[in-house]
């Protein structure tokens, strides 16, 4: 496949208010970032404590790739946690969405949708099945389609029909490498994504961890952690990069090296100092409405969900979790606000669904 050439920054600041009885996480999911991405521009709140009335500020920005105008379909990329409906190499729309991970990946490359389903029953596969038996668990041989199926409301098997996007019962997930080969949608973006899909539609894996874009002064970097381990070159893909857009006499590679110690995904400039830089406004945004996310996370999961939760590593991440998995440095729910529930274990799915 073409590589995905230097494309547009798009997002901004956002100046959010945190509602009470929200953990940074779900303000996160309903935004569809990750919470580093409120944790880092914050911190400095986060660190003192959140007054009464005080917003946090989110850092929504990100970098658009440019797609090959022969690319139509439905394109995913892995580092990036996005999800493109393309058509002739212009974006229809956009998602963010939960990714595999880095020791179940999904397959990278070209595929096709071969199957969709409203509504899908999950049918544990025979390991799974094994492993609650191991567990001491009652053994499920399936899940019939309601509110406790991890599969959610919709079905896209793409590749040999072991893969999926599918919704998810922990929208905190979404941003995250935490699934088992699958992708994870918030339900009702799942919903509007199945209107655009068709069986026989290609679908696009790509792993591409450097994002690139240029604006009058600024060339922004955008690095994402290799949650994979490929070991991409990641200083190659920035010269490419840099001399699409012909950029490369303006590249400020000690800016660079200071990005590349933290690949978050955290747009930064990189453009050789000296020219006057055009500042980031902070607007203030609105929390979305509950009525354009999914249910709240319930506090008891569907007996079926522990036939599918990683294995135990620190903090029920992956034991291979890059710096996106899960931020620890800081504290995910605020002083000054009522305690919150543990968070709910992430449903992971396996690469096998029998339709």
């Amino acid at each position: 496949m073409p590589a995905l050439g230097p494309g547009r920054l798009v997002g901004t600041l956002h100046d959010v208010p945190l509602p009470r009885g929200l953990t940074i996480n779900e303000l996160a999911s309903r935004y569809g970032v990750h919470p580093i991405r409120i944790l880092r521009p914050s911190q400095a709140i986060l660190t003192r404590g959140l007054k009464r009335n005080e917003r946090l500020v989110m850092d929504s920005r990100r970098i658009e790739p440019m797609f090959p105008a022969g690319i139509s379909g439905v394109v995913l990329n892995i580092p990036e946690a996005q999800l493109y409906r393309v058509e002739s190499g212009h974006v229809v729309k956009d998602f963010p969405v939960g990714v595999s991970r880095s020791d179940w990946q999904a397959p990278i490359g070209l595929s096709r949708v071969v199957a969709m389903e409203k509504n899908p029953t999950w049918y544990v596969p025979k390991s799974i099945q094994k492993e609650m038996e191991d567990n001491g668990r009652t053994v499920i041989e399936k899940i019939d389609p309601g509110p406790g199926n991890p599969l959610g409301s919709r079905w896209i098997g793409f590749s040999n029909g072991s893969y999926g996007i599918h919704g998810t019962l922990d929208p905190t997930s979404i941003k995250r490498n935490a699934s088992h080969g699958c992708v994870r949608m918030l339900d009702p973006q799942l919903k509007d994504l199945y209107t655009m899909v068709s069986v026989g539609m290609p679908v696009y894996v790509y792993y591409q961890p450097v994002m690139l874009a240029v604006t009058d002064s600024n060339v922004w970097l955008s690095v994402y952690p290799d949650i994979y381990g490929r070991n991409p070159d990641v200083k190659a893909s920035i010269r490419t990069l840099a001399a699409q857009a012909g950029v490369t006499n303006r590249l400020d590679w000690k800016a660079i090296q200071k990005a590349l110690t933290k690949p978050d995904g955290i747009v930064v400039d990189v453009a050789t100092p000296g020219a006057p830089l055009r500042p980031v406004p902070v607007k203030p945004t609105p929390v979305p409405s509950r009525s354009a996310v999914p249910t709240p996370i319930p506090s008891v999961m569907p007996t079926a969900s522990p036939s599918a939760l990683p294995t135990a590593v620190p903090n029920g991440s992956d034991q291979h979790a890059s710096p996106l998995a899960q931020p620890t440095d800081l504290p995910l729910t605020l002083p000054e606000l009522a305690p919150q529930p543990t968070p709910v274990p992430t449903p992971t799915e396996v690469p096998t669904q029998p339709l």
